[in-house]
């Protein structure tokens, strides 16, 4: 078995779940954000937990993931069975990786578990994987995800007991183990207002009959040739049929774009997905299949085709470009459907919970209205504000517009608070920090608070 030396980060998150079981928690969920390690990290809590001579479920519902854990955990030397229909069961590994739909039909076969771990636990709220659950109420329960909370913004609090939030995706991005987005937004969002919704976002086939038309994918063509042309790129689009629709269009315009869906044969779409970056496949195209799961560092740009109301699909669907390569230094983010007005910034400082997000009733806030708001003082940036909720700066309020789609350019768009965080960052020595106070009419105390953090390794 070969030892995991974990990140900072991670090791300080492994100590605060012990301390939440020690506590008297059963279920915890650790967060932390895709491309920040959490395959890295249960691994290691699992080669920590066998060695105490405990037995460890890792369950997940995709095979994709089942074959990333399983990969980590060869890699690392920790013998594991997997629990799949593909896969000769080995019945005797304290270890095992299941697909939760076929473990709930065999659970009687294997030795109880000691601790699951639930890889993507924002799906956890499923009967499937409460039947898991409540049939093991010996074991304790470790949940990871980078978005704790349902499409709908529910929080998760009725499966988890307490909750522990790793780094924020700027902090990742400052110590290098991200790479910065460049994001490219509409002006303004389109009006949606005849697609129908269903379970709080936009249901697929409609949204697809008003995504899938040439204009649109032309327009998605035109922009990467602008600004990402030549990168390995991953599309997300309304349904299958339009994500088909759309790489033919692409392939016809010259890139070697492919869709990628379920149905397809595993030896294709594995071909397609290991070969992504190359020059026989320039681009992949996709609904959903690539939206959580997927490690591929290469990518370059992600192009969005796919308006969402979910947060959590929003920020796995960005993170699939994060993720850092030798020479790449940022991803290109071409948001087509103005889902980043929707949610904010993928940099923007999220204050997870169980409770989940504060449900807005429709009608009560049109997505139009939900502007970012960048103060002029401080260079906060977050959704809508008329008082800078960092200085308490007066903001004036921007006049209201009638919204309507028109043709034009998609504008870069930059999270001014992340950028100053990277400029203070940067910032080595206190006549560095001394100017940039200067410049921002800052006292001398901020300058002291950031040095005495820095002695105190709060901050880098």
């Amino acid at each position: 078995m070969i030892t995991i030396t974990p990140r900072d980060y991670q090791l300080d998150g492994v100590n605060k779940i012990r301390t939440h079981y020690i506590n008297g928690n059963r279920a915890v969920l650790y967060v932390l954000p895709t491309g920040g390690g959490k395959t890295v990290t249960f691994t290691y809590i699992t080669q920590k937990s066998i060695a105490n001579g405990n037995t460890v479920w890792i369950i997940a519902h995709r095979k994709e993931l089942i074959n990333q854990a399983s990969r980590t955990l060869t890699n690392f030397g920790v013998s594991h069975g997997v629990i799949h229909p593909k896969f000769t069961p080995d019945f005797q590994s304290k270890v095992q990786v299941a697909s939760v739909q076929t473990l709930v039909n065999r659970m009687g076969k294997y030795p109880k578990p000691d601790l699951i771990i639930i890889d993507e636990a924002h799906h956890a709220t499923a009967g499937t994987w409460r039947k898991v659950i409540e049939a093991n109420p010996q074991a304790k329960i470790l949940g990871v995800t980078a978005t704790p909370e349902r499409s709908d913004g529910v929080g998760l609090g009725d499966v988890f007991d307490s909750i522990v939030v790793g780094p924020q995706i700027y902090d990742l991005i400052n110590d290098g183990y991200l790479v910065e987005p460049v994001i490219y937004k509409p002006p303004m969002l389109a009006n949606l207002d005849n697609v129908k919704r269903h379970k709080s976002d936009f249901v697929r086939d409609d949204l697809a009959l008003e995504m899938n038309k040439p204009k649109i994918t032309g327009d998605a063509i035109e922009h990467y040739k602008k600004h990402a042309f030549g990168l390995p790129a991953i599309v997300f689009t309304a349904n299958v049929q339009h994500a088909k629709d759309v790489a033919q269009q692409f392939r016809n315009a010259g890139f070697a774009f492919y869709a990628v869906d379920g149905s397809m044969d595993d030896k294709e779409r594995d071909f397609l997905m290991s070969n992504l970056g190359t020059q026989s496949v320039m681009g992949l195209v996709s609904c959903d299949l690539i939206s959580e799961g997927t490690d591929i560092p290469a990518v370059g740009c992600i192009i969005n085709l796919r308006p969402t109301h979910s947060l959590s699909l929003y920020l796995q669907q960005i993170g699939r470009g994060l993720r850092t390569i030798e020479g790449k230094n940022h991803c290109v983010i071409l948001d087509h459907v103005g889902n980043t007005i929707r949610h904010g910034l993928p940099t923007f400082h999220r204050d997870w919970s169980l409770d989940g997000r504060i449900k807005r009733k429709r009608g009560s806030s049109s997505e139009a209205n939900i502007l970012i708001t960048t103060c002029t003082n401080c260079y906060f940036t977050g959704l809508k504000f008329t008082v800078c909720p960092e200085c308490g700066e007066h903001i004036p309020e921007p006049e209201t517009r009638e919204i309507e789609q028109v043709d034009g350019e998609l504008e870069r768009v930059q999270d001014e608070k992340f950028q100053f965080k990277k400029r203070v960052h940067q910032a080595r020595t206190r006549d560095e920090l001394m100017a940039i106070a200067r410049e921002k009419g800052y006292n001398i105390g901020w300058v002291n608070r950031i040095m005495e953090a820095r002695e105190n390794n709060r901050v880098l």
